[in-house]
């Protein structure tokens, strides 16, 4: 895995949860945005509920992070936005 967990904080962003992981080897981070539509397209709650399902699925939403940044799919500013394509491709 290129990227690893980071302890940092998971915050709220318009539409979005946030969170840092660090470039393994390097003390340099990446922004991963996980999209709303993640989780309601699938299913799951749209409230503070919502919140419990991010953490319990963060450990697979890091590998798909990992993934995308090994390929190359972050943006210019450091940023690896995971989308409902992403998350349906990644778990076919």
């Amino acid at each position: 895995m290129l990227l690893q967990r980071v302890e940092g904080e998971i915050t709220r962003e318009m539409h979005a949860f946030a969170f840092p992981m660090r470039i393994a080897g390097t003390a340099q981070t990446v922004q991963v945005t996980v999209s709303d539509d993640v989780f309601t397209a699938l299913g799951w709650p749209a409230d503070d509920v919502l919140r419990t399902q991010f953490d319990e699925d963060r450990s697979e939403l890091e590998a798909l992070a990992s993934e995308k940044y090994e390929h190359g799919r972050a943006t210019a500013e450091g940023v690896i936005p995971i989308t409902l394509s992403d998350v349906v491709s990644f778990f076919q």
